[in-house]
């Protein structure tokens, strides 16, 4: 259970391109906490064995997930829709060929958005709930998911 809720974390700060905070939360969660605490479970306290072993790694997953949480707490969650609106806005017409969608953000104004071929995104931003990425066809205008 540990596990699958820090792996949640962790695919959070990943998508919000935190790879730092990342780094931090395995590193501290999994070697400065689960490694020594197994190694002395295990190896100095030999009526655990195999059980301070495991005891000794799931309190690591339980540093990794905690610390990940913090860094997910933290967020300025307006500042991160924000950065990935950029970003994707950025990609989207980094890849064009001048056959674009229209695209509404919150900050960024109208822009045409260029893509190859195929589905178009457009970024939609409302005011109370940040924002919002859907495909569009050019031809036949939103794709449902």
């Amino acid at each position: 259970m540990t596990h699958s809720v820090g792996s949640q974390f962790m695919g959070v700060l990943e998508g919000a391109g935190r790879a730092a905070d990342q780094t931090a939360a395995l590193f501290g969660g999994m070697w400065a906490v689960g490694l020594p605490v197994a190694a002395v479970f295990s190896l100095l306290m030999p009526a655990w064995g195999l059980r301070g072993l495991w005891c000794g790694l799931l309190l690591g997953e339980i540093a990794v997930t905690s610390i990940a949480a913090v860094a997910v707490a933290r967020f300025d969650w307006q500042q991160v829709s924000d950065a990935v609106v950029a970003a994707t806005v950025a990609a989207v017409s980094a890849a064009g060929d001048g056959q674009g969608a229209r695209c509404q953000c919150k900050e960024i104004g109208e822009q045409r958005v260029d893509v190859e071929d195929g589905p178009a995104i457009a970024l939609l931003a409302d005011e109370g709930r940040g924002s919002a990425v859907q495909s569009v066809d050019r031809e036949r205008g939103p794709l449902s998911a």
